[in-house]
């Protein structure tokens, strides 16, 4: 059973999370308990065998952890270190002011994806697993905010 934490803006918290090989995965939906891989379709068209997708960048996975489209939404995102800037259209603006929610799981059960942008920040497992913990955070906008990283409205 995962327990639900609410981000507390700690250093202490944040050093148990490197120090224990975490990798994170953000969703909207703060209900999983099991992640099952399904099929998932890059942004250029390729689409992905059936797997769950994860980062050691927490603001990465915030910034994943809403509804949006590169092409349909006219997001965009870049890093900068482990910061990311989202870039976010006004007319979609309601969808990072709700609740977003990081999983944690044990880097044990991932492999690196070695030609995915930002390189080597992003990992795979095509099994099914289950988080070790999750995050709670009022919204994508201030959980960015908190990380160092930054949010534009345009």
């Amino acid at each position: 059973m995962i327990m639900l934490r609410k981000w507390r803006n700690t250093r202490v918290f944040v050093i148990e999370l490197v120090m224990n090989s975490v990798l994170y995965h953000g969703s909207y939906n703060g209900k999983i308990t099991k992640f099952e891989p399904r099929i998932n379709t890059t942004p250029n068209g390729r689409e992905m065998p059936p797997s769950v997708y994860a980062t050691d960048i927490i603001a990465y996975a915030v910034a994943f952890g809403f509804p949006w489209s590169t092409d349909m939404d006219n997001v965009e995102l870049s890093f900068n270190g482990n910061n990311v800037e989202l870039i976010v259209p006004s007319m979609i603006e309601e969808r990072i002011n709700q609740k977003v929610y990081v999983y944690l799981f044990d880097s044990k059960d991932f492999e690196l994806i070695k030609d995915a942008e930002p390189l080597g920040h992003n990992f795979v497992t095509q099994k099914a697993v289950t988080p070790i913990d999750v995050i709670e955070f009022e919204s994508v906008q201030s959980a960015l905010i908190s990380l160092g990283s930054k949010v534009i409205i345009k």
